[in-house]
C-alpha cells in the first residue's frame, strides 16, 4: 500500500515538473477574455500558444502583455512599417488594408507612426470593441511584450 502512494506521487510529481516545463517553454494554454478578436477568437474560446517561436509577422495573432494588460491581437505593422488611421481607414505603407471595417478611433495612430527595429503595432479583429495598439497604454509593442503566438 506504501509503495503504491510512493509510486502514484513520484508520477504526480513528474507529470507535474513535465508539464510545468512544457507551459513555460514551449506551448500555454489559454482562454480568450472578451469579443475582440470575434468572429474567429470569441470570448471562452480555448487557444494554444507557441511561446517557442521564431520570428513574427504581419498577421500572426499574438498572446501579449504591456502595462499589465494580457491581450490577444492581430500584428498589422512591424520594423520600417509605416502606419496611419485616416478618415476611418487603415493605411500600412500607403496602401488600404481592407480587413477592418469603418474604424471609430484611431487613437495614437491619428498621426503617421513609423515603426523601428523590434517594433510592432496589433489590433483586434472586431476593430471597434478592442483596445489595442490605438489606445496609449498598449501603443508600440516589442518582442519583449510578446508571449507567444497562437498556433
Amino acid at each position: 500500500m506504501k509503495k503504491d502512494i510512493k509510486k502514484y506521487l513520484i508520477v504526480s510529481t513528474i507529470i507535474f515538473l513535465v508539464a510545468f516545463v512544457i507551459n513555460t517553454n514551449f506551448i500555454q494554454i489559454s482562454f480568450v477574455s472578451g469579443n475582440s478578436m470575434a468572429p474567429k477568437y470569441k470570448d471562452g474560446k480555448l487557444v494554444f500558444i507557441n511561446k517557442n517561436y521564431k520570428k513574427v509577422d504581419k498577421g500572426d495573432v499574438v498572446l501579449g502583455k504591456k502595462n499589465e494588460i494580457v491581450f490577444i491581437k492581430r500584428v498589422i505593422a512591424k520594423e520600417n512599417d509605416k502606419v496611419i488611421i485616416k478618415d476611418g481607414l487603415l493605411y500600412v505603407n500607403d496602401e488600404v488594408i481592407k480587413d477592418y471595417e469603418y474604424i471609430e478611433q484611431a487613437g495614437i495612430m491619428n498621426e503617421e507612426i513609423v515603426l523601428s527595429k523590434n517594433e510592432f503595432l496589433v489590433l483586434g479583429d472586431n476593430i471597434n470593441q478592442s483596445i489595442d495598439s490605438r489606445d496609449k497604454q498598449i501603443g508600440i509593442i516589442t518582442s519583449n511584450n510578446i508571449i507567444g503566438v497562437l498556433f
